[in-house]
């Protein structure tokens, strides 16, 4: 692909229009898998969908301030301005609530991994646990995005009277971005690591039950070592390589223009490179939702309802 085209892509994928479709596919989504999972008594009491009610709930706040970012792009031409002042800025909340919400979601989704990872080594231990560790989780992870909240205001605070743009990363100093990218970065990167170990434990007892027990195996392992493996992968591709990629990405084009007389023009903006990225960091969290969910099959007929008319009786 041209340089030019690239440059273009990024540019499209930075307007206002996009922000407004993520937020609002984010909202509808995690929703229509929280009704979903309300309307089966028999799922909504299990352990593990009380986090995962935490990080639809967390998801769905994240796509409304999203939607209220690009409202407030949308009618608000900063290109043309030059005297936003900071504390008016950081009266709007997508300055500090994107940015918290997406740490917050970053440590939801290693608990749920954790959580499954204790369920599959240890079974009889985790169903004797107490039924109330992930409402005190819950309550803790609440506490955690406040603190986070409030961190950020006090933080967004310091720095110049003017700035140029009302994003949270054009906001905060690039320490303040840096420890944010780091943070989001390790738990997601955690989550990673968890939902591997998970897919590595499910596969030796599947060969344990082969050929200790000699019996059939059990289709809804495979199911499960396929969810954990796209959430893996997904998770892998849409955050941990992206940031990293980031982190080192000024000494990557400060090595191309030595080595190869890499020319500005030729040069995608590091800031448009974030932003896309920061889409990602708010997206990827829904579709673990969307794939965690549709492992259960009354959950799967579901979606299907809301998006055909005919459903085959299963």
């Amino acid at each position: 692909m041209p340089i030019d085209s690239l440059m273009d892509l990024i540019d499209a994928m930075n307007k206002p229009i996009v922000d407004l479709s993520l937020g609002l596919s984010m909202v509808a989504t995690n929703t229509m898998v929280f009704v979903l999972i309300q309307k089966h008594t028999k799922i909504s009491r299990e352990k593990e969908y009380s986090l995962l009610a935490m990080l639809v709930v967390f998801n769905s706040l994240l796509g409304l301030i999203i939607i209220y970012q690009a409202y407030y792009h949308f009618f608000n031409d900063e290109d043309d301005r030059s005297d936003l002042q900071r504390t008016s800025c950081i009266l709007r909340p997508h300055i500090v609530l994107i940015p918290s919400l997406a740490t917050v979601i970053s440590i939801v989704l290693p608990c749920i991994a954790l959580d499954r990872l204790i369920a599959v080594l240890k079974p009889i231990y985790y169903y004797k646990m107490d039924s109330h560790c992930a409402c005190k989780l819950a309550g803790l992870v609440t506490l955690l995005f406040i603190v986070i909240s409030i961190t950020l205001l006090v933080v967004g605070l310091q720095g110049p009277s003017e700035v140029d743009h009302c994003h949270p990363l054009d906001f905060f100093s690039a320490s303040t971005i840096t420890l944010f990218l780091f943070f989001v970065w390790f738990g997601h990167l955690a989550s990673v690591l968890l939902y591997i170990a998970v897919v590595f434990v499910i596969e030796k007892r599947i060969r344990e039950q082969a050929h200790t027990l000699n019996a059939p195996i059990d289709a809804r392992f495979r199911a499960v070592e396929r969810t954990f493996a796209v959430f893996a992968l997904l998770t892998l591709v849409l955050i941990v390589i992206p940031v990293a990629f980031l982190a080192l990405y000024e000494n990557l084009i400060a090595w191309l223009r030595a080595s190869y007389d890499l020319k500005d023009e030729h040069v995608v903006d590091l800031h448009a490179i974030s932003r896309i990225i920061l889409k990602f960091t708010s997206l990827n969290p829904t579709l673990n939702v969307v794939f965690y969910a549709l492992k259960h099959k009354q959950i799967h007929r579901g979606f299907r309802q809301v998006f055909s008319k005919k459903v085959r009786e299963v």
